[in-house]
């Protein structure tokens, strides 16, 4: 009889030890959507509605090559519009400083003087444009319908305008010369008379890169048409 009494406690006894390990367990796992610290997942340590629970951190795309950084974050993908005059134009004026070495007295002089000869030779540029789209209109008329007349007279107005664009820049590099020595003189005309013809080398670079970025697979055609010059 006491034997089986013995045997009855010990059955309770390891009864008692397993239901307690269980409880135990079910008491150290938290419940599920529940993360370290206690919180739910989503829920975050201040108070108030749960949030939603953050994306699966997965693999990240690498930076493109044209990515550019932004206030606020996340790429740019500028639309490549053409830089604006002036920039180049200030671009030029940091390189002649640079070249001819110019102090800042003299760097200023020349920025004065270079924006009256832009505004001057702006106005010879619209004309001239207005002159030789008419000369263009007239050379290619029927023969019975040229006016000769009319072509010598644009022909000499065309002469004339570019006369005055030359006498225009000979006149700023020579006043802004006086007092520099020929070397620097002569590279200050070489340097201004490149600029137009630099402008469109750096438009139509710009304009090709635009095109491999919206067509990469397609190589270059030497018959695509350069870029307009930006409108004032």
């Amino acid at each position: 009889m006491r034997k089986n009494k013995l045997n009855f406690k010990c059955i309770t006894f390891c009864l008692f030890l397993v239901v307690f390990s269980l409880l135990v367990n079910s008491y150290a796992q938290p419940p599920a959507g529940v993360g370290q610290g206690g919180r739910r997942m989503g829920q975050s340590d201040h108070f108030g509605p749960p949030q939603p629970p953050a994306p699966f951190p997965g693999p990240q795309n690498p930076p493109s090559q044209f990515d550019f950084p932004r206030a606020g974050g996340g790429p740019l993908y500028p639309d490549i519009e053409m830089p604006a005059r002036e920039v180049l134009e200030r671009i030029f004026i940091a390189r002649v400083a640079s070249q001819l070495k110019l102090s800042d007295e003299q760097t200023v002089l020349f920025l004065k003087k270079f924006i009256d000869l832009q505004e001057q030779t702006k106005q010879l540029m619209e004309q001239r444009k207005k002159i030789a789209d008419s000369l263009r209109a007239d050379i290619k008329k029927k023969s019975e319908e040229i006016n000769k007349d009319e072509i010598a007279n644009l022909y000499n107005q065309l002469l004339e305008t570019d006369k005055k664009i030359f006498e225009a820049k000979k006149k700023f590099v020579e006043d802004f010369s006086a007092g520099l020595e020929l070397e620097k003189k002569a590279e200050l005309y070489l340097i201004l008379s490149d600029f137009e013809e630099e402008i469109k080398k750096f438009l139509k670079k710009a304009y090709e890169w635009r095109q491999r970025r919206i067509r990469p697979n397609k190589p270059p055609s030497d018959n695509t048409p350069p870029p307009q010059e930006p409108s004032e």
